[in-house]
């Protein structure tokens, strides 16, 4: 299944560049494909099954169709109020380590708005970084599939890796953990 392949590239990633230390409080943040991990356990039971001699804590602070803004956050809420709940979130939980699953919402709005993406992206990890100074791991979008959209799915996939490659680098020019899910064959 495609959750099994991506908990594989998730090991993979982490054993060459990331470690979990005892004591981590593992707080994950994102769009849909955060959210519905959440509802199996799958990605903690990876993370525990890798580091077993740790202690660590969980949260899962996924929100569907949610994006760096935290617009879809602001549903039930007034606008920017979803994001600033987020932050306060993040004040209570005092994680350690943030893995950041967006941009894969952002894609539809295609190649001309990357620009908006990256910046926003800059503020929400440095938002993030001011107020809990957690070691982060950035997480690509998947790659769409053909069986989605199948007309779409070569422009869908193009801007996917436009998006994929902005997280990417700002990981790298960060110095964070980067997993990613969209460049992966298997996915």
């Amino acid at each position: 299944s495609t959750l099994a392949i991506a908990l594989a590239c998730l090991q993979a990633t982490l054993a060459e560049s990331f470690e979990l230390k005892d004591g981590d409080r593992v707080v994950f943040v994102g769009n849909t494909l955060i959210e519905r991990a959440g509802l199996y356990g799958h990605v903690e039971t990876a993370l525990l099954t890798r580091w077993p001699d740790r202690n660590l804590q969980f949260r899962n602070l996924g929100w569907s169709g949610d994006n760096v803004r935290g617009q879809s956050r602001d549903y039930f809420f007034r606008t920017g109020e979803g994001y600033r709940r987020l932050m306060q979130k993040m004040g209570e939980l005092k994680p350690t380590v943030l893995f950041i699953a967006d941009g894969k919402n952002e894609t539809f709005d295609g190649p001309e708005d990357l620009e908006r993406f990256k910046k926003e992206l800059t503020k929400l990890l440095d938002d993030l970084t001011k107020s809990t100074g957690a070691r982060m791991v950035l997480v690509s979008p998947l790659k769409q599939g053909e069986w989605l959209a199948p007309a779409k799915v070569a422009e869908n996939n193009a801007n996917l890796a436009l998006y994929s490659n902005a997280i990417a680098a700002e990981a790298q020019k960060r110095g964070h953990a980067f997993v990613d899910l969209f460049s992966d064959e298997k996915l």
